[in-house]
């Protein structure tokens, strides 16, 4: 009785969820995912298996796999490949490219400035704050913030201490 019942519940569930326990998954089709859209070959991934997920040139797959069981795929039943950025251009000062990871930067990467020698990047942040980040974040082919500026590197003397200048001169002119 307990096993009819039970070959019962799970026919019921199956018929429900629309999967039959080691049903194989099928990856729905999403935009600018590669065709395959997994790096193992098929659009069809057997029951216990994976998808390395493969998007268009340009595009970096949000996850990074997607495992079937059952018949549902997760995190997932879709790749979403979301557009990568490009580095900022014509920036005065800047080196080309200006990003030390590249010209192109992948969804979800930082883009880390690169100014030429003598000069320092400086990232301007929408926010009270002002300054203060290191780097740019690429999300959805867009950089944040969108980019930066090079300004001359500006050596001073810090606060409290003494002007060398006047030591030197005080220095030479003691009598003998």
């Amino acid at each position: 009785r307990r096993r009819i019942l039970l070959s019962w519940l799970l026919l019921c569930w199956c018929s429900i969820v629309g999967a039959a326990p080691g049903d194989d998954c099928r990856v729905a089709n999403s935009s600018n995912a590669s065709v395959p859209p997994c790096v193992e070959g098929s659009e069809l991934v057997p029951h216990g298996g994976r998808c390395t997920p493969l998007c268009l040139e340009g595009f970096t797959a949000y996850e990074l796999k997607l495992s079937c069981l059952d018949g549902e795929l997760s995190p997932s039943s879709s790749i979403h490949c979301l557009r990568d950025c490009t580095a900022p251009e014509n920036l005065t000062g800047a080196l080309v490219p200006s990003c030390a990871e590249g010209a192109f930067i992948p969804e979800g990467g930082m883009c880390t400035p690169k100014c030429e020698p003598g000069m320092v990047p400086e990232i301007l942040r929408l926010s009270p704050a002002g300054l203060g980040a290191a780097a740019l974040i690429c999300r959805n082919g867009q950089l944040s913030p969108a980019t930066f500026r090079c300004r001359p590197f500006e050596c001073r003397q810090p606060p409290g201490l003494f002007d060398l200048d006047a030591v030197q001169l005080a220095a030479t002119s003691f009598p003998e």
